[in-house]
């Protein structure tokens, strides 16, 4: 756990995943976008930023792949939505 805390990449994934999240909030308060395109657009964030935690761990040059579960595997992530991975 410390070893993984004290890298630099790891605030930058988390300041990414604030980011999406606003922009989706916002989107929904505003009414800009859609609630089906509310949702695609956190799941295809959530996406990005696991794949891109996956690949800094290491995990990428492992024998192993990681499975999106639920919402996420059905894109229909929703603001207050967990994520469920299976590896």
């Amino acid at each position: 756990y410390e070893q993984l805390m004290g890298r630099a990449d790891l605030p930058t994934l988390h300041a990414r995943r604030h980011r999406a999240w606003m922009e989706c909030v916002l989107a929904t308060y505003h009414q800009t976008a859609s609630t089906a395109d509310v949702c695609t657009y956190w799941s295809q964030a959530a996406d990005a930023i696991l794949i891109d935690a996956w690949r800094e761990c290491g995990l990428d040059s492992q024998p192993v792949v990681l499975f999106a579960l639920g919402k996420h595997g059905a894109c229909e992530l929703n603001l207050s939505s967990d994520i469920d991975v299976l590896v």
